[in-house]
């Protein structure tokens, strides 16, 4: 080495090695670290959206009965108070119906970290119809007087004609009736049937006291005979046809239900395929938003949209829950899966105010079976029917 030399070549060589790996790892550290904030800036937007619906749905909100006064509101929650694994029903009901409430408005776009945020709720749907009339009842008390009483073909007015009936439908108390004419009743015979035809009820003279529709159930009953009473039943063209009439008074009572024309449907859609949201809320700068448009360009200029989703069970429980019905749009009361048998104590009861006029149509549904309850009245003073199909 000469004397005053400062730098050897090893020495330069390793210099700038080192200055290499200095920028080197200090490229790789700003790439790293814009790489780190970027994935940080991403989990921080999509724990947003899944955070609000873990609070949504995993708490029943403080006070848990917030539905009663939504003012008093401290934390917003679905879960059902009873059952953890399940959301209420009611409590969506209640978000709905309060969303105006600034409490509520607040709560959500605090839950939502002062994000925008839409919520959509989709609830399986079951859509009910009711068409047609309901049975109505057949009462003919002819019992007040011994009459000369004919049951014949509503179109011939002389009440000789027979009119036609299901064939197996005819019943001499309870036993399938023999066919011949006449084939006599004593007082105490119960003869039924079902018409095919309408027919009509004739009195002495033939004077027409009522009409049986075709398709009703009928229960003729002899109270009371003083001279020969009969019938005639058999068949013509493969067609069954009863005539009921004889000589002499007699005392009848005849009870039964007009056939009706009621039509029950109703279809169930899963929430899975559902294509409109059962509830929508939508919350931009605080403001609770309805506007469709407003709320597709708040996600049109927003930097980034996260979706994110849950599919949960709800639960809805009526017990001693009171209805007020008075309106004609349909009202679930119940929908969905008992996950217990109805108790033996359990009941389901209407009260109706003193001399309304109207009518309630309530329709259950059971799987496949289908039964339909009609309670009405037709003018103040008048009975309360109600009528089961």
């Amino acid at each position: 080495m000469r004397r005053g030399q400062l730098l050897s070549l090893d020495a330069m060589l390793s210099m700038v090695i080192i200055i290499l790996l200095l920028g080197t790892i200090t490229t790789t550290s700003n790439a790293l670290k814009g790489e780190i904030t970027t994935v940080l800036g991403w989990y921080e937007r999509a724990n947003v959206g899944d955070n609000m619906l873990d609070i949504l749905v995993k708490n029943p909100g403080t006070p848990d009965n917030w539905t009663e006064n939504p003012t008093n509101i401290v934390l917003l929650g679905l879960r059902d108070n009873s059952y953890p694994f399940a959301i209420s029903s009611q409590k969506i009901q209640a978000l709905g119906n309060f969303i105006n409430v600034s409490s509520v408005v607040t709560n959500l776009y605090s839950i939502a970290d002062s994000k925008d945020f839409q919520l959509e709720f989709y609830l399986t749907t079951t859509n009910i119809t009711v068409s047609g009339e309901f049975p109505e009842e057949i009462l003919m008390n002819l019992t007040s007087e011994l009459q000369n009483i004919k049951i014949a073909l509503s179109t011939d007015n002389s009440g000789n004609k027979a009119f036609r009936v299901k064939c197996d439908s005819v019943l001499l108390n309870g036993e399938p009736s023999p066919t011949g004419n006449p084939l006599t009743m004593d007082k105490g015979d119960v003869l039924e049937f079902i018409t095919v035809d309408e027919a009509q009820v004739l009195v002495s003279g033939n004077t027409q006291v009522g009409i049986i529709p075709p398709g009703s159930y009928v229960a003729v009953k002899l109270v009371d005979a003083q001279s020969n009473y009969h019938y005639s039943f058999g068949s013509s063209d493969g067609a069954c046809t009863l005539h009921i009439g004889g000589h002499g008074h007699v005392k009848l009572m005849i009870h039964g239900n007009s056939a009706g024309n009621l039509a029950i449907k109703h279809v169930v859609i899963p929430a899975a395929n559902l294509t409109t949201a059962s509830l929508r809320i939508a919350v931009i700068n605080g403001t609770v938003v309805e506007d469709e448009s407003t709320i597709n360009a708040s996600k049109s200029r927003s930097p980034w949209v996260e979706y994110i989703s849950r599919r949960v069970v709800s639960s809805n429980l009526i017990y001693e829950k009171t209805w007020v019905v008075g309106t004609t749009q349909p009202i679930p009361i119940l929908v969905g899966t008992l996950i217990h048998d109805v108790p033996g104590y359990a009941y389901l009861e209407v009260q109706v105010p003193e001399n309304s006029v109207g009518n309630l149509t309530l329709v259950a549904i059971d799987g496949t079976v289908l039964r339909g309850i009609l309670i009405q009245r037709g003018s103040p003073g008048d009975a309360l029917n109600a009528t089961i199909a």
